[in-house]
């Protein structure tokens, strides 16, 4: 097994030679086509990625998002969701490292085979970091955001977390 992964890469890099002369086009410059229409993508979305990272830091600088969370917590705690678990549906939409983070911390602190580890572990694998990918999208298109299309997002996000936590009280009890 180790030896197909040493020849793998090298195999790849074959092919990816090859392949350019078998169809009679110049790989080398579809290469180089890609790369900079990449780069000039990427320049385009800076900005709009830099305008989010600097409002996820205003939200937690100010401590809005653990106000929020708290005040949710008490609302949603007396339906039965774990309060870790707000964490989670909180930071998810935002960043898809912080919510790995805050996942790790719920399963370190509570296990994966607790209610709120299982609750946390679905909502990560059925969700989105939506704001970050229309940050994205958007600004590397070029695109305006449709109107109402991240209330959308919300609304959506919002429903795969509830489905999520129902069908974990309902596969794994109370």
């Amino acid at each position: 097994m180790q030896k197909i992964a040493a020849i793998l890469p090298a195999l790849v890099m074959v092919m990816l030679a090859a392949l350019p002369l078998f169809k009679g086009v110049a790989g080398y410059s579809l290469f180089l086509e890609g790369a900079l229409s990449g780069a000039k993508a990427a320049v385009r979305a800076l900005p709009a990625i830099i305008a989010m990272l600097c409002c996820m830091r205003i939200w937690a600088a100010t401590g809005l998002g653990g106000a929020v969370t708290q005040l949710l917590g008490h609302v949603l705690g007396a339906l039965g969701i774990p309060e870790p678990v707000l964490a989670m549906i909180a930071v998810r939409p935002f960043s898809g490292g912080g919510a790995l983070g805050v996942l790790g911390g719920i399963l370190t602190a509570s296990g994966a085979d607790s209610m709120a580890g299982r609750m946390a572990s679905a909502i990560m694998g059925c969700t989105e970091t939506y704001f970050y990918t229309a940050t994205v999208y958007y600004g590397a298109s070029g695109r305006k955001m449709g109107r109402g299309m991240l209330a959308r997002a919300a609304i959506t996000q919002l429903s795969a977390c509830v489905v999520a936590m129902l069908l974990c009280r309902l596969f794994f009890g109370a």
